[in-house]
């Protein structure tokens, strides 16, 4: 069974409740190793898991996300409509967010690289 068909017989059987409730799940799963592997590289409030295991726990629930991102896809509102606005939106997100970290006296060859 190829992907799609997979993520549309599991959507259609699990129902768009579950969906989204999965959605929510996964998203406060990649959270955590993020947040740990935030406080080893700031050196700040210690945790016992390694860079090497916080790096793994990231790969594995973006995983569970990129599926999510699928799923949501395939939910019977989510139209070309839907897709165009996120496109948009994060297009707009992406520029306020290289806005905010240019910085005067930025190097002519740094301040390039930030312009898309």
């Amino acid at each position: 069974m190829d992907e799609c068909k997979l993520v549309t017989t599991v959507g259609y059987l699990i129902g768009e409740p579950a969906i989204l409730e999965m959605v929510a799940e996964e998203c406060s799963e990649l959270a955590h190793p993020c947040l740990k592997l935030a406080r080893i590289l700031r050196k700040e409030n210690p945790t016992n898991a390694s860079k090497i295991v916080c790096r793994d726990e990231i790969v594995e629930e973006a995983a569970d996300m990129f599926i999510c991102m699928e799923f949501l896809a395939s939910l019977s509102w989510w139209d070309e409509e839907c897709t165009k606005k996120m496109e948009r939106i994060i297009r707009e997100k992406l520029k306020r967010m290289r806005d905010r970290v240019i910085v005067d006296g930025m190097t002519k060859e740094a301040s390039a690289w930030l312009k898309f």
